[in-house]
């Protein structure tokens, strides 16, 4: 929910940028409730965003009144945010160094799956070949793939720092609202030429094969607890 929150976010915040007027903004103010009302995290998405429409959009005083009404729905939520403040740094039970490097393997090509390292290369060539071509890109795509990049960069930083200060939440399911504006970047780079397109293609079919891969084996779809269940013996 919060994925696909923070994408309609991503959506209502393009339009208003192009100008598409109130029925954009109020897409976007609503979309970013949502979205925080459901994760305290989507706050990583949703203030970038709205500092970016205050500042670059036509209509000033509407993008101010549209940012209020997340604010308000955040301001809501702070009682219950400070008493649940410490339930999600249960993660911090498992090393730093070795979360931050898992994030973005994690986004990109998931958890476990087989043949892993080999598709976290081949993945990892991919994505780099993406934003290879997006600093070679013209201008103006350039520019536009950059603010996506902007966006996704927030979630993925952030909480790094944060975790430097004492406060540790860096585990990829808190960074998926990085996913959808970091394709977008990607796109834009892939989008320059045919290698572009053939390696967008490439990337997409990865997926594919991974999805499908760890679903069909047994050992990756689902945890097997059968043997652990047969030393238990009957209930």
């Amino acid at each position: 929910l919060l994925a696909f929150l923070a994408a309609c976010t991503v959506l209502f915040f393009a339009r208003a940028l192009e100008g598409r007027g109130t029925p954009a903004l109020v897409g976007w103010a609503v979309a970013s409730s949502l979205a925080l009302a459901t994760h305290y995290f989507a706050i990583l998405l949703v203030v970038p965003e709205a500092v970016w429409l205050v500042a670059r959009s036509r209509a000033r005083v509407p993008a101010l009144l549209a940012s209020a009404v997340p604010a308000a729905v955040l301001l809501l939520h702070v009682p219950l945010l400070l008493d649940q403040r410490d339930i999600g740094q249960a993660v911090a039970e498992s090393g730093l160094s070795g979360r931050i490097a898992g994030v973005p393997k994690a986004l990109v090509v998931g958890y476990s799956f087989p043949w892993e390292i080999a598709g976290s290369i081949a993945a990892a060539v991919l994505v780099t070949a993406g934003l290879v071509l997006l600093a070679r890109a013209p201008a103006d795509l350039r520019r536009r793939g950059l603010v996506a990049g902007g966006l996704a960069a927030v979630p993925l930083v952030l909480p790094i720092l944060l975790a430097l200060g004492g406060s540790d939440y860096v585990i990829a399911r808190n960074a998926i609202l990085a996913i959808v504006p970091g394709a977008i970047c990607l796109a834009a780079g892939y989008a320059t030429s045919r290698l572009g397109l053939a390696a967008a293609g490439a990337l997409c079919v990865l997926g594919l094969a991974i999805t499908l891969s760890a679903s069909l084996v047994d050992g990756y779809g689902r945890t097997d607890w059968r043997g652990a269940a047969e030393r238990l013996g009957p209930a």
